[in-house]
């Protein structure tokens, strides 16, 4: 970690009293944690040597294990948030293109045409077709293309109108390609 006038990079206000707290909790003794420039705070009372973890310069004052264990449960919980907003903005696309599937008869259009077509070509128009345990329902879908669309559970398992909606978002997204066999129907 460098250090600026203001005090650590990469740590805040919250993470250094954060820090103090755990410390405080482990009675591990310590001077003042502070974000001032080391000339004007009072010297450590104790610190981790450089060979244990390189990183003490960040709060030499501090137990390393304290340390590395505050930097990585920061970490964990960044990764956590960043794994729910990625989760809520791919349900949230989902949602968008039902709204918008109901609106514009896209259903209607999955239902018929082509879209029969490539039911029959691929799963003999079976929607709770299961017959392959890797690809599953009328439009055959693999477990990670399902969720990619945004469907939970087993494809097979899902509504003829949710896979006929999910498949029109495969195919919007990435054409008939992703059928290869039977996607000269659409």
């Amino acid at each position: 970690m460098r250090r600026n006038a203001q005090g650590w990079l990469g740590l805040g206000v919250a993470t250094v009293a954060m820090l103090a707290a755990l410390v405080a909790a482990q009675g591990t003794r310590t001077s003042v944690v502070s974000m001032e420039p080391a000339a004007t705070r009072p010297a450590p009372t104790t610190t981790v040597p450089e060979a244990r973890n390189p990183e003490s310069r960040a709060l030499d004052n501090l137990d390393g294990r304290v340390y590395l264990s505050a930097v990585k449960a920061e970490r964990d919980a960044e990764n956590a948030a960043r794994a729910a907003r990625k989760a809520a903005a791919a349900k949230e696309r989902a949602d968008a293109a039902a709204r918008a599937s109901r609106g514009s008869g896209a259903r209607s259009a999955a239902v018929g045409g082509g879209w029969a077509a490539l039911r029959q070509c691929e799963s003999g128009g079976n929607y709770a077709n299961k017959s392959n345990p890797k690809y599953r329902g009328a439009y055959q879908f693999s477990y990670a293309t399902w969720r990619s669309v945004g469907g939970s559970g087993d494809p097979a398992d899902a509504s003829p109108a949710e896979q006929d909606m999910r498949a029109q978002m495969l195919y919007e997204r990435s054409g008939a390609g992703q059928w290869p066999r039977c996607g000269r129907h659409l």
